[in-house]
């Protein structure tokens, strides 16, 4: 079975041969360094590593590296930012985004970020809004996004998925970008009609970026990404009803705005944490994969997941990072239980449950891959 066809029977509730294999998306990576390594122990030649964009970083790709691995699927990155991010990361030096705040990074990896320095919006002073200059893409966002796509997805082999253009959606950019997640939090109940029109605005700059990237590619993709972390370790970040009276209804119009763009494609929401108590508001509003799946967060248990909605979304991610730190036969034993709990009618993509830190031995993520794909025949 061809790897497109493996991912669409899963996104459709169907069984497939095995379970899908899926990396490269939002927290689904591992790090420029350990994909150094990966090339390393398959004797693959280090200078046909590429290093793209991905929202606020730039990660690894490599097709032989993607191919050894037997991934199913294949991203394609859109240049949202300027070169001088790149410059940024790899010299641990601040870089001014295009929201107008700062990042911060401390690794050349990317993997230790300060997301929110100097945010441009001191006050939530409404007026402020309209005069701000907000984003707009340039003739580079989708630069090579078609050619890419049209190479990867030839004679049907890969399905195609959007790496998210932004470090986040329009929860996470209002918190991170533009007023500091402190700020933010106490606009969320002090400031409700200032957060009301920042959110708007936000996803005005959001609808014209996808809008171009669907009009470039949204016709070869078969999924894309939309994300807002919602989440911590032990609860939500904000209350189930403040989120349905204020972040819902954008989430939707987005949602919206996409389907109308490209009827076929299916979105994936990157979304961290424990989320359990508004996952069903996701199926609401149209999310067809959720991502990644955090295991260790309370209330995430795998069989309550596909037992209350495994018929109405998408699981990608779930095996737990965390495991894949130890020995052999603890990622033999994580990979054999989350395919047991997940798999079964299709509706999963396997992957990690969220990026692998660079602690993680490489020879475990082959390990992954290699147990993923003798447990996880459906025939």
């Amino acid at each position: 079975m061809l790897p497109k066809e493996r991912i669409l029977k899963s996104l459709n509730h169907m069984e497939a041969d095995r379970v899908p294999i899926y990396l490269g998306g939002s927290a689904s990576k591992f790090y420029i360094s350990t994909a150094k390594k990966l090339m390393e122990i398959f004797s693959l030649d280090e200078n046909k590593l590429e290093i793209v964009q991905a929202g606020f970083k730039y990660v690894p790709f490599c097709e032989d590296l993607w191919k050894m691995l037997n991934i199913d699927i294949r991203y394609i990155y859109p240049r949202t930012e300027s070169m001088e991010l790149y410059n940024a990361q790899f010299k641990g030096e601040k870089y001014i985004n295009i929201w107008g705040s700062v990042f911060q990074f401390m690794d050349t990896d990317g993997e230790r970020v300060n997301l929110e320095s100097n945010t441009p919006f001191k006050t939530p002073d409404i007026s402020l809004l309209d005069r701000y200059n907000w984003p707009k893409p340039d003739r580079n966002f989708t630069k090579g996004l078609r050619e890419n796509a049209i190479k990867l997805s030839a004679n049907g082999k890969y399905a195609i998925a959007i790496h998210r253009p932004f470090i986040g959606g329009i929860f996470s950019i209002a918190r991170y970008c533009l007023r500091g997640s402190v700020n933010f939090f106490e606009d969320l109940i002090l400031n409700k009609s200032f957060v009301d029109k920042l959110l708007d605005k936000v996803l005005e700059v959001q609808k014209e970026f996808y809008n171009l990237l669907l009009d470039e590619v949204g016709d070869l993709a078969d999924i894309v990404e939309i994300e807002d972390d919602l989440g911590t370790q032990n609860s939500l970040m904000i209350s189930p009803k403040l989120y349905r009276e204020i972040i819902k209804p954008k989430h939707k119009e987005f949602v919206d705005f996409i389907k109308m763009k490209s009827p076929n494609i299916k979105i994936l929401f990157h979304c961290d944490g424990a989320i359990k108590e508004i996952i069903s508001d996701f199926i609401d509003i149209g999310i067809d994969i959720l991502n990644p799946v955090q295991v260790t967060a309370k209330g995430m248990v795998l069989e309550d997941l596909k037992r209350d909605f495994g018929k109405d979304i998408v699981f990608a991610g779930g095996v737990d990072v965390t495991v894949m730190e130890g020995s052999y036969e603890d990622v033999k034993s994580c990979v054999k239980k989350t395919i047991e709990v997940l798999a079964p009618n299709g509706g999963y993509l396997l992957g990690p449950s969220h990026n692998y830190s660079t602690i993680v031995p490489p020879e475990n993520i082959i390990a992954m891959v290699n147990i993923a794909q003798e447990y996880g025949k459906y025939y």
